[in-house]
Parts: structure tokens; sequence; C-alpha cells
């Protein structure tokens, strides 16, 4: 029988897990958990991923993350690969150290996202390694609570629905739900979480999603056109200034964030050349902006529109 396809696509959100092979330990000492923190913090600026929750157990571990490209794959291939060669050189050991391929399941935003990023947190209370949360170390909770920055654990999203840290410590300890329960509970674990009309969706798109993909390896082949231009035809399109259009930091000013996704996509520009072009955003805070520039794509028709008439000149006049 073969292997389930990966469902993967722009703006993605993954409850991502993986355990040692025969149950075995993948973390046995403190620096190989650091080896895995800086692993992550790699693969988040490395393929544009971003980490919301994270939870490093004896013998497993769960990542709550969103992508901006469909390149989950790639991104694990790379955390697994270079875990598994760094883990194996300290103990001077071989062979696989994973049970196999890692388990993502793939969440509908709105409706679970706080459910499973809870999920996570009490991981360690439910296996009884701690009493409560905080205590456990090795897990993203206290960059909650503390309200810790960091530049690649990313805590906005979640704590805004809260408005504030504290609730968000209180919505933990009320404990996991009974449906999150129930999901997780099974033997056999489903690859989507959500409504049966997302589920419904995601299934039926999956072509589409995957021509995404491919287009973006087809895109790396052409001529790539410098930042410079791409924000001309940005001003020109929406008659603002480049001035304006690198400075401007108003709330929700679409073609700024227009001009660095394009920035990103056809001139293939790095997250340092887009913040040092781009006046105003530090170079961890790009890939963010990136994300909502891509969700917004994706959920507005009119600015999904501009978009596709911005790329379409910029194609055609380079």
């Amino acid at each position: 029988m073969p292997r389930p396809l990966r469902i993967e696509y722009s703006c993605a959100w993954y409850h991502v897990m993986n355990r040692g092979a025969n149950r075995m330990k993948i973390f046995t000492t403190d620096e190989h958990r650091q080896i895995f923190l800086k692993l992550l913090k790699e693969i988040s600026l490395l393929f544009q991923i971003e980490i919301h929750s994270y939870c490093l157990m004896d013998n497993h571990y769960h990542l709550l993350l969103q992508t901006l490209h469909p390149n989950l794959g790639k991104a694990m291939r790379h955390l697994s690969g270079i875990y598994t060669l760094r883990y194996n050189r300290s103990l001077n050991r071989d062979g696989p150290l994973f049970r196999g391929r890692y388990k993502a399941i793939l969440i509908e935003a709105n409706t679970y996202i706080l459910k499973v990023s809870r999920y996570i947190h009490l991981n360690p209370t439910e296996a009884k390694v701690v009493e409560h949360p905080a205590n456990f170390k090795w897990s993203s909770y206290n960059n909650y609570v503390d309200e810790k920055k960091s530049n690649w654990i990313h805590t906005t999203f979640i704590l805004d629905f809260f408005g504030h840290a504290k609730n968000y410590a209180e919505f933990v300890s009320e404990g996991i739900d009974s449906e999150t329960k129930n999901f997780y509970d099974k033997p056999q674990l489903s690859s989507v979480l959500g409504t049966s009309k997302f589920i419904n969706k995601k299934i039926e798109s999956l072509h589409d999603d995957y021509q995404f993909a491919t287009q973006a390896d087809v895109n790396r082949l052409k001529k790539l056109i410098k930042i410079e231009e791409i924000a001309n035809h940005v001003s020109r399109y929406f008659d603002i200034s480049v001035s304006q259009l690198k400075t401007a930091r108003q709330k929700n000013n679409f073609p700024r964030l227009l001009a660095m996704y394009l920035a990103r996509e056809m001139a293939q520009s790095s997250h340092q050349k887009i913040s040092d072009y781009f006046t105003g955003i530090k170079r961890f805070s790009v890939s963010t902006a990136l994300i909502r520039c891509r969700c917004l794509i994706e959920d507005d028709p009119k600015i999904k529109m501009h978009f596709l008439k911005l790329k379409k000149n910029i194609s055609e006049e380079s």
C-alpha cells in the first residue's frame, strides 16, 4: 500500500511530530536538545517557516508551525537528516534514529491552532514529567507566559487571541479539551484536523497546490530582476512614490507587502536584502510579513487580482 500523499501548500499550519526508532531516546543530553533547537532556528530561516510552539520530550518531539511555501518535506528532511548525523556523531553510533517519516497533521487554523498549542505545551504534564508546564525547560511554554522575545519562536499570532500572556496561561491550565484528546488518542492519527468543509476543500485543491510548488521551481530558472525594478513597478501601479513604498509603516499597507513578496518571489531577494531595502522591518520579521502577504493573496480576491496583474506586468516588461 503506498504511503499517503503529503498535503503541502502555502500558509499551511501543521502539527509535526516524530519519535525514536523502537521508542528509543532521541535526546539523551541537554546538548542534544540544544542542537535540535539550533536546527529549528536554521530551518525557520532557510525555508521561511514560522515555528509557533515546540516540546522536546526524551523519545519524541512536537512542533506547531506554519509554512510560507509548500516545502515542509524539504525542511523536515534537513532537520531530521542533520540532527541524526550530529546525534550519532556525538555518541559514536550509526544507523537510523527516528522510527520513520515524521507525522504532519494539517490543521484548520482559526478553529484548532490554540488547542494544538495547548496540547503540545501540556505534553510534559500529561506524561507526568513535571507538575506544571512552566517547570519543563524544553518547550516554548515559557516564551508565551514570560513573553520572552525570540527571533525564531513566533508567539504573537496565538497571544493576540488572548490579549495577555496571563490569559494564555489560564487557557492552558484548563487542560486538554475532550475533542482534542479524542483526536490524539486514536490508534491511527488522521492527517487533517479540521471541519469536514476544510478537509474536503484541501483534498480537492491538492492538485493545484502541487502545481504551485512546481511553478516555484520553474521560476528559479528565469532571469532574475532587481529589487529596485520591482519597487518601481509597484509604485507606478499604485501611484505612490518609491520612497513612500520603502518607508511607509501604516497598518495593512498591502502595496508595501506586495512589493516585499514580489521581491522575494521574482528577484529571489534574501530576507536581509529585503530588510535593507524596505526600512523599518528587521530581517527576522521579513518571514512573518511574507507569510501575511501570501495569506492575504489567498484570502482576498482584490489583493490577489493586484498581485497577478503586477506579476504579469513585471514579467512582460523585464
